[in-house]
């Protein structure tokens, strides 16, 4: 499809973003205004430009917004949950400003009669636990552990937009990679000193993503009226951490060979955010966005890295 066909998919349709500023808000951003797309981005201090509109997360929005209705909301932010050592205050943090604010719009858009015709949150593979074996496409199943909980709350509050009649969808990504930002950004140095290496025996499974094809898997959504509830957006090539180090310290032509006990990492961030998000083990597959003909532009771990560090 040619550039110039690809900017009128989106016209004259709106749509608000939460987000924007960050790993994945960025780039999506940018791509959908590519299409067409207007974007307004969701900001907590005052709006200073056209394309920006004020909400409070834990209150929404006030009628003002009712002059820029949206044809479609995207949910995508969220207290980092690497940035912080998990304290209780902060677990409140990170479920509240995903749920909460998922909810809050949700109140708004009905009491100012805004009906979307789709609605998308972000979740990710936690939704299915930290430690799951075998290959894993979506399942009815969910896991346990905070940040399982976490997600199925996510997803539920952006399922009340069912009630408006919207179509309704939640990306259940995997660790997105990106020089920009995200695990790639916090693990380079380590790597560049000579001091990576895999987690233990390195036999864990690692669900990724390049954040191009996350991007082009929320249009896909927007645009494709048979994707609807939970999907996984990950490669479909998962690998186990081995793997993935050993492609990294690769594409930085530097070494990995100094194994990282788990046990130091509980140490260092607390039990159980060590063991639900360094130390997680999912061998996620995608198999609805196969099944609907997504075709991803990075599979392969080792010729994405190649690709990041080399442009």
């Amino acid at each position: 499809m040619s550039t110039l066909a690809n900017a009128t998919i989106g016209a004259g349709k709106t749509i608000w973003i939460t987000g924007a500023s960050g790993l994945l808000g960025k780039g999506l951003v940018k791509s959908l205004e590519k299409r067409g797309y207007t974007v307004i981005k969701l900001v907590r201090r005052e709006a200073e430009k056209r394309d920006e509109l004020k909400w409070i997360p834990y209150e929404g929005v006030d009628e003002s917004a009712r002059r820029v209705a949206p044809w479609g909301i995207i949910h995508l932010a969220g207290a980092g949950v690497v940035d912080r050592r998990w304290t209780k205050a902060y677990k409140e943090e990170i479920d509240e400003s995903r749920v909460r604010s998922m909810r809050r719009l949700f109140v708004s858009c009905k009491k100012y009669d805004i009906k979307p015709a789709v609605v998308l949150t972000a979740s990710g593979m936690n939704y299915y636990g930290s430690h799951r074996k075998g290959r894993m496409s979506e399942i009815k199943d969910k896991g346990d552990g905070f940040l399982a909980k976490v997600t199925h709350r996510w997803e539920d509050a952006c399922f009340l937009f069912d009630e408006l009649g919207a179509r309704t969808g939640a990306m259940r990504l995997g660790m997105i990679l990106s020089r920009q930002g995200g695990a790639l950004k916090k693990l380079e140095p380590f790597f560049k000193l000579g001091l990576g290496g895999p987690i233990g025996m390195g036999e864990r499974w690692t669900s990724w993503i390049a954040r191009s094809d996350a991007v082009r898997a929320a249009i896909f959504f927007l645009e494709n009226d048979a994707l609807s509830g939970g999907f996984n957006v990950v490669s479909p090539q998962p690998v186990t951490n081995k793997r993935f180090t050993a492609a990294l310290a690769q594409a930085l032509h530097r070494p990995a060979f100094m194994p990282i006990p788990p046990l130091m990492l509980q140490m260092m961030y607390g039990r159980d955010m060590a063991n639900e998000t360094i130390l997680s083990d999912l061998e996620g597959y995608p198999e609805r966005l196969m099944g609907l003909g997504f075709e991803f532009s990075h599979t392969e771990i080792e010729s994405t890295m190649h690709r990041m560090y080399s442009a």
